[in-house]
Order: C-alpha cells, then structure tokens, then sequence
C-alpha cells in the first residue's frame, strides 16, 4: 500500500503529501501494519493515520477451527484460510 501511494505521487505531481489508510475485515490488518511501518517506508510523506474497520482476530480459534475441519469444508472456511495462508506467506 505506501509503495501504491508512493507510485501514484510519482504519476501526478498534483497529489499532496498527506494520505492515510483504511481497510475493512481482512484489508483491516494490512492497514494497521501500514501504520508501523509508513514514517520508515516514506518519510517524505507524511502519515496521517489508520482506520482498520472490522479486522479479523482471534486467529489461534479460526486455525484450530480449520485443523479440525474434514470434507466437505465449508466454502467461507476455505476462503478465509487462503487469505490468512497469503498473509501468512508476505
């Protein structure tokens, strides 16, 4: 995401120095590492803030959920593990 920002800075000159970051549900949780790292990945931005509206938790529940689940595996369930299997992988 701050290296998006950084790029579209680069394309137009008319884009200021000030952003923030929101994510919803599993876009919550990159957000608030965005906020960690922003000041560090461009400091010649200036950070203005994160809002992570509904990001997942309870991760040790949902992986015991999925270690536990046999065939047929619910679609949502499978969805979900992908997602936290690619975050788990960046």
């Amino acid at each position: 995401m701050i290296d998006a920002v950084l790029a579209a800075r680069q394309a137009s000159t008319q884009l200021g120095r000030q952003w923030f970051a929101v994510g919803h549900s599993q876009g919550g949780t990159p957000v608030l590492r965005v906020g960690e790292d922003a000041a560090r990945w461009a400091p010649g931005l200036r950070f203005l803030g994160t809002v992570a509206l509904a990001p997942p938790s309870h991760f040790a529940a949902v992986m015991d959920e999925m270690g536990a689940a046999r065939p047929p595996v619910n679609v949502g369930l499978a969805v979900l593990g992908s997602y936290i299997a690619v975050g788990v992988h960046l």
